[in-house]
């Protein structure tokens, strides 16, 4: 039974689960599967707690990422520290940006590699930038 008397760490312990070579945490989950206690009155995600109670504090500008790509997984070999341009280029390798997984523009145009380009991160559709700008209607004066 979890007592909130205990300590973090053994709070920590009892609510791990090993699955598949990841240590999954069994407790409180947010909206996006990562895994969540509280430490002292103050909510820490769960894969955080595991790297900090083993490395020490995490430098500033420096994430807690996964090697096993599970928000679950709180075993501190599948973890590793790592800057958000790390992370998003890992999200964008493994598909998971949804942008990414579009195959056409909003006007229905296929992304291929002759019709894309990108400009400041995102995708843009050259059939699109060809496209003439919409006449105003002609009931309208201007």
């Amino acid at each position: 039974m979890i007592s909130r008397w205990m300590s973090p760490q053994d709070r920590f312990n009892q609510q791990t689960k090993m699955n598949k070579g990841c240590l999954e945490w069994q407790g409180h989950l947010l909206h996006n599967g990562y895994g969540q206690m509280r430490v002292n009155g103050k909510r820490i995600k769960a894969h955080r707690f595991a790297w900090e109670s083993v490395n020490g504090d995490i430098p500033d500008g420096l994430l807690v990422l996964h090697k096993c790509d599970n928000p679950r997984c709180v075993n501190i070999e599948h973890l590793y520290l790592g800057t958000q341009k790390e992370n998003a280029r890992d999200r964008d390798s493994r598909g998971r940006n949804g942008f990414s997984k579009k195959t056409r523009c909003k006007r229905g145009h296929e992304f291929t590699e002759e019709n894309t380009y990108k400009w400041k991160g995102k995708r843009i559709c050259r059939a699109c930038k060809k496209l003439p700008l919409p006449e105003p209607p002609k009931d309208k004066q201007i």
